[in-house]
C-alpha cells in the first residue's frame, strides 16, 4: 500500500508561533492550531509550509516536529512569491517519492497553489477554509467584489474545481456560498468547530471590577476591525445610560492595535468605570472568565458563530449577537440567546427595548437551550477532526 503524505499549504495568518503555544496573548482557542495538531495522524508524514514571517525560534521548531510528526518549510510572506515557493518545495518532495500519494491541504488562497500542484500530478486537493466573506457578495450581492482584491482571491479559490472542500460552520454562509459554486454536497464537509476546555484560572481583577454585579457580558476577540468591539462599546454605553439593568460591566478580552483607541473610546463614552479590558490572556484564565459571566457579545462584521461563542454557551453564557451573515441559523432570537439587527443604526436605535427585554424575561429557559445546543451539537476537537479526516480520505 502506498504511503500518505499530507502537505499542508500554509493559512494567510499565524497557525504556529502565535496560536500552538498558548502563551499570554492569546484569546480562545484557535482552530487552525487544533487543524494543525490532529491531522498529522491519519497520515504517514506531514508536511508544513509556513510564512517567514512567521519563524519559531529553532528549539520550538523541532519541538513541535517531534512532538506531532511534521516538517516545517519556511516560504515568503508575500503572496505570489509565497505561492510559488510552495509549488517548488512540493515538486521537490514529489520527485522523492514518486510512488506514494499526496494529499494536498490548501488553506484560504494558498490553495490555489495545492490545486496546481494536485492537479499535476494526479493527487487529492483539498480546500480548507475558516468560514468565508464571501456571503453578501455572491449571495446577497450586497457588494460587488471586483472592487475588493482580497474576496476576488478568495472567489478564485472557489472557482478551481478541488476534490474536496471544508469550510467551518461559523455563521458566515458558508453552505450557501458552496452552493452558489456549484460544488456537489458530497464534496462539502461543513461543520462547527470542536471544543475542549480543561483548565481555568481566575485573573486578579476581577472580583474588584464586578464587585456585586450579576449583569456581567463578555467579548472575546482579537481587537481587529471588522470585530467591531467599537460597536460593542457604543451599544454598551446606551444599556448604562438607560438605567435598566441593574450595575452592568463588560469585560473585554483580547489584544491587538486598537486596544489603546478603544480604552479611549469607552472614556469618552464615559463608561470607563463599566469595562475592564484585560489585554490578551490565556485560555485557562477566558474560560474563568466565560464562566462567571452572564452575557457574551458578539458583533463581527461576516458571522458570529467563532470558537469563543461556542465556548462561552458551553460556560453557560447566553448569547447577544448581531445578525450579520446567517447568525441566526445557529443562534435563535429569544431561544438559546439574543440576536440583534444587523444594521448599526437599528441595532443601536433599539437598545433602550433589548434593556427592558432582558430585564424582565425569566433567562432560565433560555439558558437551558444554551445548554442544550452546545452538548447537543459541539464535539471535541478530537472527534470532530476524525470526522474531518473520514471525509478527507474517502
Amino acid at each position: 500500500m502506498k504511503n500518505k503524505n499530507l502537505i499542508v499549504f500554509c493559512a494567510p495568518h499565524s497557525i504556529l508561533k502565535k496560536h500552538f503555544f498558548i502563551t499570554d496573548d492569546s484569546a480562545g482557542s484557535p482552530a487552525p492550531m487544533k487543524v494543525i495538531e490532529y491531522l498529522p495522524v491519519g497520515f504517514d508524514s506531514t508536511h508544513i509550509f509556513l510564512h517567514q514571517e512567521e519563524n519559531l525560534e529553532r528549539r520550538d521548531q523541532k519541538d513541535l516536529e517531534n512532538t506531532y510528526n511534521i516538517n516545517i518549510h519556511y516560504v515568503s510572506k508575500y503572496r505570489i512569491v509565497g505561492l510559488v515557493q510552495q509549488i517548488i518545495i512540493y515538486f521537490k518532495l514529489y520527485f522523492d517519492k514518486r510512488d506514494e500519494f499526496f494529499f494536498c491541504y490548501g488553506m484560504g488562497y494558498n490553495s490555489i497553489a495545492s490545486y496546481i500542484c494536485a492537479r499535476l500530478t494526479r493527487n487529492k486537493s483539498i480546500l480548507r477554509l475558516y468560514g468565508t466573506f464571501l456571503y453578501e457578495y455572491v449571495c446577497r450581492r450586497d457588494r460587488s467584489i471586483y472592487k475588493n482584491p482580497k474576496r476576488l482571491l478568495e472567489f478564485i479559490t472557489l472557482k478551481l474545481r478541488h476534490d474536496k472542500v471544508v469550510v467551518t460552520e461559523d455563521g458566515t454562509g458558508g453552505r450557501e456560498v458552496l452552493d452558489y459554486f456549484k460544488i456537489p454536497t458530497d464534496k462539502q464537509f461543513v461543520a462547527y468547530n470542536g471544543l475542549d476546555i480543561v483548565s481555568f484560572r481566575q485573573i486578579p481583577e476581577f472580583y474588584d471590577f464586578v464587585g456585586n454585579s450579576a449583569n456581567i457580558f463578555v467579548s472575546v476577540s482579537r481587537l481587529a476591525r471588522w470585530k467591531r468591539i467599537d460597536l460593542v462599546l457604543k451599544w454598551f454605553s446606551q444599556l448604562v445610560e438607560s438605567g435598566i439593568i441593574e450595575c452592568p460591566k463588560l469585560i473585554i478580552i483580547g489584544d491587538g492595535s486598537r486596544l489603546k483607541d478603544y480604552k479611549v473610546e469607552a472614556k469618552l463614552l464615559g463608561i470607563e468605570q463599566h469595562v475592564l479590558f484585560t489585554g490578551g490572556i490565556s485560555s485557562d484564565r477566558v474560560n474563568w472568565v466565560l464562566k462567571k459571566s452572564k452575557y457574551f457579545v458578539s458583533f463581527y462584521e461576516a458571522g458570529n458563530v467563532g470558537n469563543t461563542l461556542l465556548e462561552a454557551m458551553r460556560l453557560g453564557c447566553i448569547p447577544i449577537v448581531r445578525d450579520t451573515g446567517l447568525t441566526r441559523q445557529t443562534i435563535k432570537d429569544d431561544v438559546n440567546g439574543f440576536c440583534l439587527p444587523a444594521l448599526e443604526e437599528r441595532l443601536l436605535d433599539n437598545c433602550g427595548n433589548f434593556a427592558r427585554k432582558l430585564a424582565e424575561l425569566n433567562l432560565e429557559e433560555i439558558e437551558a437551550n444554551v445548554n442544550k445546543f452546545s452538548f447537543e451539537n459541539i464535539s471535541s476537537w478530537k472527534e470532530r477532526m476524525q470526522r474531518e479526516l473520514l471525509f478527507i480520505k474517502g
